[in-house]
């Protein structure tokens, strides 16, 4: 009973991405599709479980790649999130990937 379930949940998942993508193919390109893809996107993942990782204040070696430096400001700390290049997501406590952040040193 527990992998049919599974397996409706995931039929239902790639159902949507798959009406996303067909959307996404058959209009014409521009930053408004591009970001409402997007958009769409994350909304499926948010009806699925996996949820964007935090990335306001200091990094988390296990949340956050960091991938670039800048110098502390005079009322900062080390380690503090200034940047983020790519966003990162979480399934319950398992990181899917982690954020790429530029942090200050």
């Amino acid at each position: 009973q527990d992998e049919l379930n599974k397996g409706m949940e995931l039929k239902q998942l790639f159902s949507e991405l798959l009406l996303a993508v067909d959307r996404f193919s058959n209009e014409e390109p521009s930053v408004e599709l591009n970001q409402t893809f997007i958009d769409e996107i994350l909304e499926i993942f948010s009806n699925y479980g996996p949820t964007a990782i935090s990335n306001d204040g200091l990094a988390d070696p296990r949340l956050h790649e960091i991938v670039d430096t800048v110098p502390i400001r005079f009322d900062g700390q080390a380690m503090e999130i200034v940047e983020v290049k790519r966003p990162g997501y979480l399934l319950g406590d398992v990181v899917l990937r982690p954020s790429r952040v530029v942090v200050t040193k």
